[in-house]
């Protein structure tokens, strides 16, 4: 334990060595990667504000879909970022999302026919996984999504 008066502080950082600090220590926590945040998610509703969410909070995001179809309403799902950031979403959630199956029949964005279902411009990763996208339509078009960059 560090007491004033005593000298630096030590840091403990495994193997059995020490590290004289604070400038040491500073210089450790600079190297540490940006945090990710993740979503359990149940209705359209919260899924439309999770991907708000992730265009603007400056780290990697993973939304987690429990199993069950999304209905877009006439008002497509979209993720615009232009922060480097990635983004993650999969289906096959349960209810608490604790456990997933990886079947994308199971989790489903539908947009009725009416409208595109999901659309992305990022300059960050995008993946989407274990789900269908369907019913989709663009400009008389059946399309389900649109992916540019």
């Amino acid at each position: 334990v560090w007491r004033p008066g005593r000298g630096a502080p030590f840091v403990w950082i495994g193997r059995g060595r020490l590290v004289k600090g604070p400038v040491r220590t500073l210089a450790l926590l600079a190297c540490v990667p940006a945090a990710a945040t993740g979503w359990c998610v149940s209705t359209a509703v919260d899924l439309r504000a999770k991907l708000l969410l992730a265009q603007a909070n400056g780290e990697d995001d993973t939304i987690k879909l429990v199993r069950g179809t999304y209905l877009d309403g006439g008002n497509e799902f979209n993720f615009t970022s232009t922060e480097g950031f990635a983004l993650v979403v999969n289906g096959g959630f349960d209810a608490g999302c604790t456990k997933t199956q990886q079947d994308p029949r199971l989790t489903i964005l539908d947009g009725g026919g009416l409208t595109q279902v999901f659309s992305t411009d990022s300059h960050g990763s995008v993946a989407i996984r274990y789900l269908t996208i369907q019913n989709g339509r663009r400009d008389g078009s059946p399309l389900g999504k649109t992916v540019s960059r």
